[in-house]
């Protein structure tokens, strides 16, 4: 059994602990088996739901979990890292969570192993994915609270994620918003395109011109919506796709994998509301393409 503490912060006195579990998106057999279970403490005490929380108080849940994936034993680049929160920066390479051929070589796995060596007893959860050759941060929640809260945000589109890439040929424009909507390629499985077919799904993208190069754009990007492969299937839309992409049309001349990187990650504490943001520099291979 491991116990995790949430501060009590002004926004969430005189209001009861169901109403606060409710806010945080926790399903309904959720709060009754926290409930049953007796996992729920304010100031080292068992409460009942009714219970309304005041200022200073301390809310604790119990946690009877153990890591839940085989752990592999590479070096973890940690970014941030709290009580409810980790952020990583993935290498090129790594995939997010088993695909049933990687099923022990990846990102999960390797924050399960750092959670073994720091006696962290708990489920692995990732909140969002990035594909295996693209590189940076990849957000995980400790806890089940947390990941409820932040997955809502995640959906919700509250959380933005920022990104760094090198495209083909010179953009006209030095900005812009890529608003067309994305669904499977009907001929190529794992390839996506843009389209108004039945599964097609509404896809926002804004970008900025840092640098031109002489045969190339560096740019930055952020996401309105998640769909897979979108930065890649929106810049090839625009017939600039990232170089080293050849799915999608990019010369792998300059670079050996799709130069795409998460560079940028802004949230809100779901706690304290404090805003977090984190940021890491691309790695060498995009570096030595913009002259750093």
């Amino acid at each position: 059994m491991e116990r995790v503490y949430y501060p009590i912060s002004k926004k969430h006195i005189n209001i009861s602990i169901r109403e606060l579990l409710e806010r945080f998106f926790v399903g309904k057999s959720n709060i009754y088996k926290l409930f049953l279970n007796k996992q729920i403490l304010v100031n080292n005490e068992i409460v009942n739901e009714h219970y309304l929380l005041k200022e200073n108080d301390i809310l604790s849940i119990d946690y009877s979990e153990e890591i839940d994936v085989s752990c592999y034993d590479v070096p973890l680049d940690i970014v941030y890292e709290d009580e409810h929160l980790l952020i990583v920066n993935k290498p090129v390479g790594i995939i997010i969570h088993s695909d049933g051929i990687n099923n022990d070589k990846t990102l999960v796995n390797i924050v399960a192993n750092y959670y073994l060596k720091n006696g962290i007893h708990r489920n692995v959860r990732y909140l969002h994915r990035i594909d295996t050759e693209t590189s940076g941060l990849v957000l995980f929640a400790k806890d089940f609270l947390t990941y409820s809260i932040l997955n809502h945000q995640i959906e919700t589109h509250e959380i933005k994620r920022e990104y760094l890439a090198l495209v083909s040929g010179r953009i006209k424009k030095d900005n812009g918003v890529i608003n067309a909507p994305i669904g499977r390629d009907r001929h190529i499985s794992n390839k996506y395109r843009v389209g108004n077919g039945k599964n097609a799904k509404d896809s926002v993208t804004n970008y900025w011109v840092i640098k031109h190069y002489p045969k190339y754009d560096y740019i930055r990007l952020k996401l309105e919506t998640g769909r897979t492969h979108q930065i890649r299937v929106h810049m090839s839309y625009l017939n600039h796709p990232l170089l080293g992409d050849s799915l999608y049309g990019g010369s792998t001349r300059l670079i050996d994998r799709v130069a795409l990187h998460s560079y940028r990650i802004t949230l809100n504490d779901p706690y304290s509301n404090e805003k977090i943001i984190v940021e890491v520099e691309p790695p060498l291979d995009m570096k030595r393409l913009i002259g750093e």
